[in-house]
């Protein structure tokens, strides 16, 4: 009899005693979300391991992540070498992203292992590229339920018609999608030594952009503040062209305070930023070319 994941509370990193609390079973295995201190645990092929968390994730603060990896990749590799998680054990998830539906599924053996899920997982997590499987669970993401996307998963493998409130969600993400692509084509980003910036109405899915602008090495998304005027939310997204090494939050942090996030994406969404548009991406543009030097 298959297991089905357990789902926490959204945070963006939880604490190892809360992992170990959350059932009294064989092994925990803690798909696609960050252990405070996983870097100092184990390092396996699959992630990291400490006392019965086996932690299948992409997002700790280590070199061998900084990376197009995602944990589906890492789930695909733990049951190549060790089979599915066991009546017994307990898959835990905190977000039911792309990445946390396949990981998941794929550790509960919902799925069958095939390279296919690792490239849709980094297709949404890295490329932002069109993909069925991945822009679909992305849109479905809001729902946090396992169950309602695995279930709409099979259906679209199988070609049968979506549930109703899934097609509405999948279409509302192909649209942004669209204008995502419309902006491109009418060249309204600008794009300067390698850093493409733009100052948007409201705020879009920054994850679309990177297939769609491949010289850029920093995608830059600035969008008005609700209800504080004069302040704007920035989205950032390292882009095709990042030379390896290159984090975005450390490339950010510096001049915006309120910037965080991971090497490869971050927002400043608690604080926002005061300082214009152009004089920021200016910023980013100097310090981005003192890296490269």
């Amino acid at each position: 009899m298959l297991i089905n994941p357990v789902l926490l509370k959204l945070e963006k990193e939880v604490a190892l005693q809360t992992v170990l609390d959350a059932a009294e079973t064989d092994q925990l295995f803690a798909c696609d979300f960050g252990i405070i201190g996983a870097k100092h645990f184990v390092e396996k092929p699959w992630g990291y391991e400490r006392d019965r968390v086996v932690n299948i994730d992409h997002h700790a603060l280590t070199a061998v992540m900084r990376r197009q990896i995602s944990s589906t990749n890492l789930a695909l590799r733990y049951v190549s070498q060790n089979g599915i998680a066991q009546r017994g054990d307990t898959i835990l998830i905190n977000h039911t992203d792309c990445d946390s539906i396949l990981s998941a599924a794929i550790m509960c053996g919902h799925l069958k292992s095939s390279p296919e899920l690792g490239e849709t997982a980094i297709a949404a997590d890295h490329i932002g590229e069109e993909n069925a499987t991945a822009d679909l669970l992305q849109a479905l993401d809001e729902k946090r339920d396992y169950q309602f996307s695995l279930r709409n998963l099979r259906l679209l493998m199988a070609g049968d018609s979506l549930d109703a409130t899934a097609k509405v969600l999948l279409d509302k993400r192909l649209a942004q999608r669209a204008a995502a692509k419309e902006l491109v084509d009418k060249k309204a980003f600008h794009l300067q030594n390698g850093v493409a910036w733009i100052e948007l109405e409201s705020a879009i899915d920054d994850a679309f952009f990177s297939a769609l602008l491949p010289d850029a090495m920093v995608i830059l998304l600035f969008s008005p503040r609700p209800r504080e005027a004069r302040k704007w939310n920035v989205k950032a997204r390292l882009g095709i062209a990042a030379h390896p090494g290159l984090s975005v939050e450390q490339l950010i942090k510096p001049i915006d305070g309120n910037f965080g996030g991971r090497w490869n994406a971050g927002s400043n969404k608690r604080g926002g930023s005061s300082v214009p548009p152009q004089e920021y991406a200016e910023a980013i543009v100097a310090r981005l070319t003192k890296s490269e030097k």
